[in-house]
């Protein structure tokens, strides 16, 4: 559309229903519901067939994979077998529906660990500017810039402003004012009675939205379940915040666990979440099986809490799949589990690190 000149009618239902069926089969519409900035990525692919742009697409996706683990490299310690099987067990979901359904996912797990390589060097501003590349998907970024601004994080809050502004500027040369009123006004229209999105099923979302939906739709009335989903997830930001503090050594050895523990609470808040927007957790359980390197070769509770939830998600998915369901809001409680072992964990190491500093 944008190749074609019809930019105003981007973000139009009806139009994008009409270009969509002159090359897919799809009778249920899917509608392109990311920010205007991110066309400038698909706008070379709209010069290729469609099977020749998801081929190039899929292509870039494992290049931003690759850059990833390459990123990430000086910052691992060296994996046994078992953390191995493990990062690939969590991995697997989300990287296998992102590639396969050309999702861009792989953008915001690039953002994120680009933010911690900013703040483990110190660059809070900077680490702030990378995250806000995360944008394409601003439901898996907000919470965790929120959960810094409670922490007094300035110089993280003014880089994210900063590059907050440059994806702005980018939406703004390509559709302008109009266009992104257009864009806010899709997006709330979205779930509004009569214009639900089709592929949009609250109950297959593995956060906190997901597992409210499941339990109680139909039982309470939806203003209510909305109200309650923005409470609990206000309440978790806030208990985030101040478990990360208002400031951060990145010698410490709580560093990780606590940007692992930070992107946790995001996956659990995020309004929209689906398999592909999991990615972020590959980040998180990397950073948490780094720690059991320092935890010692013996598997204690400790460990052990950490791990079964990671390695339980793997056959919880694959079991869900192969019967069919779609209520993977049941993993709610894997990661629920998961951010409450990563918490008391955090506790336990500052405890110790109180007691070390106070026999000196």
């Amino acid at each position: 559309m944008v190749r074609q000149g019809r930019v105003s009618g981007l973000y139009d239902f009806d139009q994008q229903l009409a270009v969509q069926q002159e090359f897919t089969g799809h009778r249920d519409p899917l509608p392109f519901i990311h920010a205007p900035f991110e066309v400038w990525l698909f706008l070379p692919l709209a010069y290729f067939s469609f099977s020749t742009a998801y081929l190039l697409w899929t292509f870039s996706n494992l290049s931003l994979l690759g850059l990833l683990l390459f990123l990430l490299r000086p910052y691992g310690a060296e994996f046994g077998t078992v953390e191995r099987l493990i990062l690939v067990g969590v991995s697997f979901y989300p990287a296998l529906t992102t590639i396969l359904q050309g999702q861009d996912s792989f953008l915001v797990l690039l953002a994120y660990a680009l933010a911690y390589i900013g703040l483990k060097k110190n660059r809070d501003f900077q680490a702030g500017g990378w995250l806000a590349a995360g944008l394409v998907k601003f439901q898996t970024i907000l919470p965790f810039v929120f959960i810094f601004l409670l922490g007094r994080r300035l110089k993280f809050f003014y880089g994210f402003l900063f590059g907050s502004a440059a994806v702005v500027l980018a939406s703004l040369l390509l559709v302008g004012p109009a266009g992104l009123f257009q864009y806010v006004q899709f997006l709330s229209r979205m779930n509004a009675p009569g214009h639900e999105t089709p592929h949009i099923y609250p109950a297959g979302m593995p956060n906190l939205r997901g597992i409210v939906d499941l339990l109680l739709a139909g039982k309470v009335s939806n203003p209510i379940r909305t109200g309650s989903i923005l409470i609990l997830s206000l309440l978790l930001i806030v208990w985030a915040s101040r478990k990360l503090g208002t400031k951060s050594d990145p010698t410490e050895r709580t560093f990780e666990l606590k940007f692992a523990f930070a992107i946790l609470i995001v996956l659990l808040t995020s309004y929209y979440l689906f398999l592909h927007d999991l990615t972020p957790l590959i980040l998180s359980a990397f950073l948490i099986l780094n720690h059991f390197k320092a935890m010692g070769e013996r598997w204690s509770s400790r460990k052990l809490s950490l791990a079964l939830p990671l390695i339980l998600l793997f056959p919880l998915e694959l079991a869900l799949t192969s019967l069919g369901f779609k209520q993977f809001s049941l993993l709610f409680f894997f990661l629920l589990a998961l951010t409450i072992a990563v918490a008391r964990e955090v506790s336990r190491l500052s405890i110790e690190s109180t007691e070390r500093a106070h026999s000196l």
